[in-house]
């Protein structure tokens, strides 16, 4: 039996960096009752440009953007079950924290946290797996 797998995007095309850029991954795919969205960086919804600053700004446009996607194709963040997270300095985690838990502030999903060279000057990664029911 193959698992129908279909791709989604976000509404703003400014936040499709992987077709904007002709990547070969989908911003995110849904495979049965579960949507796996792929990694993403901050990225400015007004210029699609990859923005810098401070890790608490970083992490707040990358949770802005992920739950836009989410919400353009009629999820939410609290359909999130686990989140990858990647910081370029593990020092700036309580930053992080601080931030997620604005978006997260009751029962947030299982998270895992590491710390690793991201390109571009990137601080942060996210990327997510949400239950969306019966698909």
């Amino acid at each position: 039996m193959r698992l129908t797998r279909t791709v989604h995007a976000p509404s703003n095309p400014m936040l499709n960096v992987s077709a904007r850029q002709a990547r070969p991954h989908s911003p995110c795919v849904r495979a049965g009752d579960y949507v796996f969205v792929s990694g993403m960086v901050p990225v400015s919804p007004e210029t699609g440009e990859r923005t810098q600053g401070p890790i608490a700004d970083q992490v707040e446009t990358v949770l802005a953007n992920m739950q836009h996607l989410l919400e353009s194709n009629g999820w939410s963040l609290d359909q999130i079950v686990r989140l990858n997270i990647t910081l370029a300095d593990l020092l700036h985690a309580d930053d992080m924290w601080r931030v997620f838990r604005k978006f997260f502030p009751d029962n947030p999903p299982a998270a895992t946290l590491i710390g690793m060279q991201l390109s571009f000057g990137n601080l942060v990664e996210i990327e997510c797996t949400a239950y969306v029911g019966e698909g």
